[in-house]
């Protein structure tokens, strides 16, 4: 299972995740995001411990918008605010991976224009590439740009793993509904708490 699985990280960045980021400036509470940090930071760990490829997916936009488009840029005012509606800017602190989650020399960092990690980026390819055949979708937000990957990712004949205690969202009843949804969507035993994944790991690797 390890040498086909990649973990693919959803937008961690100090815009959507960190104090002082855009949400948190915002008004935004991120009191379940905060609580997502380091069990995250622990499943990344026992991934790389198994061998499993890390891919963070992290959200980017140009200053001038032009990498939007009109649609999106409304999406984006109505969600950030039509005075500076552009988050998550490639230079700036904001766009950055959270601290605790900094990706480590191995792990491979895609950008994404979109609210699907799939939309327009080498995402596909690089999974291909590397033999991938089980994507497990970590990050936020739960019921936005993790759904929208999975969703992709199941379109694309990937098996697809949601850990529900890895995944957060700013609003925890759309968390919630969104988790309902994705364990309708997906095969049964598909939305598991991230131990039982660990579990497995440990199991192959023999240290179970």
């Amino acid at each position: 299972m390890s040498a086909h699985t990649a973990v693919l990280v959803v937008d961690m960045q100090n815009d959507f995740c960190a104090p002082g980021g855009r949400a948190h400036r915002r008004g935004r509470d991120l009191t379940a995001i905060e609580a997502l940090i380091p069990r995250l930071k622990d499943f990344l760990t026992q991934a790389r411990a198994a061998s499993v490829r890390i891919i963070y997916i992290q959200n980017s936009v140009r200053p001038d918008g032009a990498l939007s488009g009109p649609a999106d840029l409304v999406r984006r005012a109505a969600e950030w605010g039509a005075e500076d509606p552009l988050v998550t800017l490639p230079g700036t602190w904001g766009h950055r991976i959270v601290e605790d989650l900094a990706p480590k020399p191995q792990d491979l960092v895609v950008p994404k224009f979109r609210q699907s990690g799939f939309v327009a980026t080498n995402l596909e390819m690089i999974l291909r590439g590397n033999g991938i055949e089980t994507v497990i979708v970590t990050g936020v937000a739960t019921h936005a740009c993790v759904e929208a990957t999975a969703r992709d990712a199941l379109t694309r004949d990937f098996y697809v793993v949601i850990p529900r205690d890895g995944v957060a969202a700013l609003e925890p009843q759309l968390h919630e509904a969104a988790l309902l949804i994705l364990e309708a969507l997906l095969p049964r035993g598909m939305v598991p708490k991230a131990a039982e994944v660990e579990a497995i790991w440990a199991a192959q690797s023999g240290k179970a």
